[in-house]
């Protein structure tokens, strides 16, 4: 009498076949398990990535969200020249609408992200970087282009400032932009903290524009 068991196509199995197929069929769950898991842990590593560089007013990119695009950008125009540029918009006067409460001033941020980004293109890309300064990556860009969009940008914010109707915030937004050209050599950080120098210069109704080029100079 065969006291094993019977295994594939009715082939008879003793005991240490069995507990040999048992631990590669526990094996293979764990595996799989640990497979599930990992899957888990890369989206969750995702999302905390994407969070961290988030601004959680506005829900637009925030600083570090912005250098990551400009380190993008820079990138490619290594690789094929593309001109760029990098632009910061000062909502001036925002500040004032602390004074009706945080909430307030939380709208009134949302409500200027959302107003620049009406005057950008579906390629560029705006964020939040501090308290009342936006940062925009503006792929493609030429001189012209940029007054274009930095017209259009201090158009909406003028027009279109936050608050009540009957009571709205008004903004005297200062613009700067630096474009980046072929001889540009430098990095990202490189990049921010020649067009955080021309905060200073940069004037309301007067956006300022400077080459990549000029930045040692400035």
């Amino acid at each position: 009498m065969n006291g094993g068991t019977n295994g594939p196509a009715g082939i008879p199995m003793n005991g240490s076949t069995a507990s040999a197929q048992e631990a590669m069929e526990r094996i293979a769950a764990l595996e799989e398990i640990i497979a599930g898991q990992r899957a888990e842990l890369g989206l969750l590593r995702l999302q905390l990535e994407m969070l961290s560089a988030t601004d959680v007013i506005t829900g637009l990119p925030n600083l570090t969200g912005i250098m990551q695009t400009l380190e993008k950008q820079l990138a490619r125009h290594r690789r094929t020249a593309e001109p760029f540029g990098i632009m910061l918009i000062e909502a001036d006067g925002i500040e004032t609408t602390e004074g009706a409460g945080q909430e307030a001033l939380h709208d009134a941020l949302r409500h200027c992200g959302a107003m620049i980004s009406a005057a950008l293109r579906q390629s560029d890309t705006v964020g939040r970087i501090d308290e009342r300064t936006f940062a925009a990556v503006l792929p493609d860009l030429s001189r012209d282009g940029a007054g274009v969009v930095m017209g259009r940008i201090d158009a909406n914010l003028r027009t279109m400032p936050p608050g009540p109707i009957d009571a709205p915030t008004r903004l005297t937004p200062r613009l700067s932009v630096v474009l980046i050209d072929g001889a540009f050599a430098g990095d990202a950080t490189d990049l921010m903290e020649g067009i955080n120098r021309l905060r200073v210069e940069a004037k309301p109704g007067e956006p300022t524009i400077i080459e990549s080029s000029d930045l040692a100079a400035s």
